[in-house]
């Protein structure tokens, strides 16, 4: 492991203008573990490239090889064979739990997801898409950078578990076209061009439709009777998307644009719906721009200026039996502007970036109404904005020690102003091992829905301590462990009020307390084996125990890729243990055990063709997972063993 303390560069990550190497396009295979941690640079953990080494937090790079060959259809598989994080799927939305937090029914508002440094949360719900929802086709990511623990002394709210970056593949003057088919008579189809129009401009362009028709047979204990056709949900679980993204770089400046819009039929009669009757469905829309200008003034000091706008749509039909027959329709939409500019500055020993923000959402409507006989049941519109001030320096102290000081000023028009310090000391010793310690407090103010049904609620706040310890045991090999504490206060749950008879919102009065350590260990041979395995044990502890469901104690993930056959193909394994979980409803989840399988043909075999063919759930494991209050079901049941073949023609 490197002593050196620091790395500068003056191309700041923002609009994602850099270039970094992140060994996406590079051969994993050509390289050992110390090869790799030497070249992998990441820009989400500061604004700025720096490292993987050097980060002052606990960072993971999932390269686009990664994404192929271990079989990844979705950043929710990716997510799910990570340490720290698990998914949960109500066969509506999927979600994310980080180190213990994940409540059913969230909409992952506690996570930050962003495309090429850009936030993708929508600015109603705060939700954040990691399922087919998710607005990129993964043909499209480079990279996907993930920073475990809170954040918002750089990024604000929602940063406050982690911070997912996804990096669109850039300059490879590629064309692709990809075809997968499997199960439930599902099948897409994505097309890739990334060109160079000159020396200096470079356009990428991405394509994908996906058409599923889901479990035509699904199966709930609690809907068993003959009035509810015995439990079964029929035919209602289809799964359609259509996503295009493109993308325009010419020396300093960028322009990003992406449309996506998905329908999801929902087999579960959430919200007191109808069971087995088929229109339950809800439709999410995104699309957003951003341009960023580069600007070097010298050799020392860059300015990166972002300019952004998003939309989102959300419609919803939910089928109700009053009597009579009757559609419940929610719609949404928020529309939003804002702009970012970031200065990093070196000075000596010292690597500062300090910044400034302003979004406004300056267009927000929801309304809920029966659509036949029409009858207005709740309308909110209105706008709002923020600004924010950050700040972060970044400087080595002698040989071994490098600091980071960070904080950020969030200032909204209808809440509270939230300051949020960090502060980060890393000690690289002399035998290739580092010890970090992290200290940082992050918010999340609560959601537009959030307030829309309870006007009086304060910010969720958590304050976070974090030791790491990595040691290079060999060049092929590495073990981190890690320790951590999470106190989150004014955290936001749901309850159903039988007085109003809907869902309200409440902050808790008691804080949850998150303690917990976690191991990795990886090996990478040059042209033989890349291995991880780890173990998380967490304990999630609170008075109200609604905030403690769907938190596994022990987590276990291994994640295997080997060349078979002389090289021309590769096989992905990926396993992954939950222990129980315990329902809002007071039961359990049971403990799984799942494994999944990808064999992926190599450059070896046709540099035109990359054939594969994955096995999901290898085993045919029946497993569920927790479901919401919104929910009659305490679990909702998953996919069994599912076979998905893909041909990938590069033209």
């Amino acid at each position: 492991m490197k002593s050196t303390a620091l790395i500068f560069t003056k191309s700041l990550f923002i609009g994602g203008l850099s270039a970094s190497v992140a060994a996406g396009d590079t051969d994993l295979f050509s390289m050992s573990l110390e090869d790799l941690l030497n070249i992998q640079v990441v820009t989400t953990p500061s604004m700025y490239e720096q490292s993987i080494q050097s980060t002052p937090v606990s960072t993971t790079i999932i390269t686009a090889q990664q994404i192929n060959e271990q079989g990844y259809r979705t950043l929710s598989d990716l997510l799910a064979a990570q340490r720290s994080f698990y998914v949960a799927y109500d066969r509506n939305y999927s979600y994310v739990g980080v180190r213990g937090y994940a409540r059913p029914g969230d909409f992952n508002s506690r996570v930050l997801i962003m495309i090429n440094g850009q936030r993708i949360n929508d600015n109603y719900y705060d939700s954040g898409f990691i399922g087919r929802e998710f607005p990129l086709s993964m043909q499209a990511i480079e990279r996907v950078e993930i920073v475990r623990g809170p954040n918002s002394s750089v990024y604000g709210s929602n940063a406050l578990l982690a911070v997912v970056n996804v990096v669109t593949r850039n300059n490879d003057n590629t064309k692709e076209v990809r075809l997968t088919a499997g199960r439930f008579n599902t099948y897409s189809t994505e097309a890739f061009i990334s060109k160079a129009l000159d020396s200096e401009q470079q356009l990428t362009v991405s394509l994908s439709t996906y058409h599923s028709d889901g479990d035509d047979f699904v199966y709930y204990p609690e809907f068993d009777s003959p009035s509810t056709n015995n439990g079964v949900y029929q035919n209602n679980d289809g799964d359609f998307a259509n996503k295009l993204f493109l993308k325009y770089t010419q020396r300093a400046f960028s322009f990003s644009a992406f449309y996506s819009k998905r329908i999801k039929d929902i087999p579960t009669a959430s919200y007191g719906t109808l069971f087995n009757a088929q229109g339950t469905e809800v439709k999410d829309i995104k699309i957003h721009w951003d341009a960023t200008l580069l600007h070097d003034f010298n050799n020392d000091i860059a300015m990166t200026w972002t300019f952004y706008g998003d939309r989102y749509d959300y419609s919803g039909d939910y089928v109700y039996d009053y009597p009579p027959v009757t559609i419940n329709r929610e719609n949404t939409r928020v529309d939003t502007l804002g702009a970012k500019g970031v200065i990093s500055h070196q000075i000596n020993s010292h690597h500062l970036m300090y910044g400034v923000e302003h979004r406004r959402d300056h267009s927000f409507q929801y309304e809920n109404f029966d659509v036949e006989p029409y009858f207005l049941y709740e309308q909110n519109r209105g706008s709002q904005h923020f600004s924010a001030l950050f700040f972060q320096d970044e400087f080595a102290s002698g040989n071994h020690w490098l600091w980071t000081l960070g904080a950020r000023l969030d200032k909204y028009s209808n809440f509270d102003t939230s300051f949020n310090p960090r502060l980060s000391v890393q000690y690289n010793t002399t035998d290739d091992s580092s010890w970090k310690l992290l200290a940082t407090r992050a918010f999340r103010i609560p959601s537009l829905s959030d307030r829309s049904v309870t006007g009086d609620l304060n910010a969720e706040t958590v304050k976070s301590v974090e030791l790491v310890y990595e040691k290079l045991l060999t060049k092929n090999s590495n073990l981190m462990t890690t320790v951590f504490y999470n106190q989150i206060d004014n955290l936001i749950s749901f309850r159903f009020d039988e007085d109003l008879g809907e869902t309200t919102a409440f902050n808790s009065k008691s804080n949850v307390n998150s303690r917990g350590f976690e191991l990795e260990y990886r090996y990478q041979m040059k042209n033989q084996l890349i291995l991880s395995a780890s173990y998380g044990y967490i304990s999630a502890q609170s008075n109200n125990e609604l905030v403690t469901a769907n938190s596994p104690q022990h987590l276990l993930k291994s994640n295997v890729l080997m060349p078979v056959f002389d090289g021309f193909w590769n096989i992905g394994l990926n396993a992954q243990y939950l222990s129980e979980r315990k329902t809002v409803f007071g039961d359990w989840a049971k403990a799984y055990f799942l494994t999944n399988m990808t064999i992926s043909s190599t450059d070896d075999f046709s540099e035109k063709w990359q054939l594969s063919a994955s096995l999901y759930n290898i085993f045919d494991k029946q497993y569920a997972d927790p479901a919401s209050i919104n929910h009659t079901q305490t679990t909702i049941p998953q996919d069994g063993r599912s076979l998905y073949l893909q041909a990938n023609y590069r033209l």
